[in-house]
């Protein structure tokens, strides 16, 4: 999720994490790249031809949960400013990864261990990110 990034980006400049909608209600599975990575050698190695799988986590947790960790890993109060006007963005996403963890696939990076360690590759002042995330059409300014 590129969201990650700009929140720790932000956090780690000592901007607010800017947020939509309700973040103890809306929930992500957070998976690390070396894991989708992982992931998707044991599909080419392993499953049939335009077999589907579902890649993540599997587990949920609350956008307010993501600011915490980044908190934790980071040893810095976080802010966060709430959007509340834009509602149109999916409340609950989570993969069902039982199909490929009868692969032999199980994750292997927690959230706060690749926050943690996103965090030590990005220092101290990290480049702010760019660009807007637009949720629906005619919306304007930097979320």
């Amino acid at each position: 999720m590129v969201e990650v990034s700009r929140y720790l980006r932000w956090h780690l400049n000592g901007h607010p994490i800017r947020m939509v909608d309700d973040i103890d209600r809306k929930t992500r599975d957070f998976v690390h790249v070396s894991d989708v990575v992982q992931s998707l050698l044991l599909i080419a190695d392993s499953a049939a031809d335009g077999e589907v799988f579902n890649l993540g986590f599997g587990t949920e947790v609350t956008m307010r949960e993501l600011v915490n960790v980044i908190g934790s890993v980071t040893g810095q109060q976080p802010v966060i400013e709430t959007i509340a006007d834009i509602t149109e963005d999916t409340y609950r996403l989570v993969s069902d990864i039982s199909k490929i963890t009868g692969l032999g696939y199980f994750p292997r990076v927690s959230l706060s261990e690749g926050l943690r360690h996103l965090a030590e590759e990005l220092g101290q002042n990290p480049k702010l990110p760019v660009g807007a995330t637009i949720f629906k059409k005619g919306q304007h300014g930097e979320i």
